[in-house]
């Protein structure tokens, strides 16, 4: 990507995609990126990688990625509670849009998920602009 990334998922735990975005972000590689995650969600995973001393440094990196995101909070998981949980798996890089049911997550690799990429002007800017209402919404949250 050269001019916008734009992300909105649940979960951002591929230490691949955190690598490659906080490394687009240090070498100010792209004008544009920014999205919306689950903050609740997260959390989860941050406590975890701080407890575990090889991953700390995956922990800062998200930190610095999670910088340029709005963190949506959700309700806490209960059996019978309100799942309210922000369940998006759209990344926009430039004219392309990347979906599907496949979580940014090492452990998707290890189930049977689907990803489409598409490479449509057009359908990436509805995307992003898709992006920034939940940006908007969940910063005034």
């Amino acid at each position: 990507a050269k001019n916008r990334i734009k992300i909105a998922s649940m979960m951002i735990t591929s230490h691949a995609i955190l690598a490659a975005l906080d490394d687009a972000l240090r070498h100010e590689q792209v004008k544009d990126i920014t999205g919306v995650y689950d903050a609740t969600q997260m959390s989860h995973v941050v406590k975890l990688w701080l407890k575990a001393e090889a991953s700390v440094g995956v922990a800062e990196t998200f930190k610095e990625v999670s910088s340029h995101l709005v963190g949506k909070h959700s309700e806490p998981y209960k059996p019978n509670g309100k799942h309210n949980f922000m369940h998006n798996k759209v990344v926009v890089c430039d004219n392309i849009v990347v979906s599907g049911s496949f979580n940014f997550s090492r452990s998707a690799t290890q189930n049977a998920e689907n990803i489409v990429v598409l490479h449509d002007e057009s359908l990436a800017q509805q995307y992003s602009d898709y992006i920034d209402q939940l940006r908007a919404h969940y910063s005034k949250a």
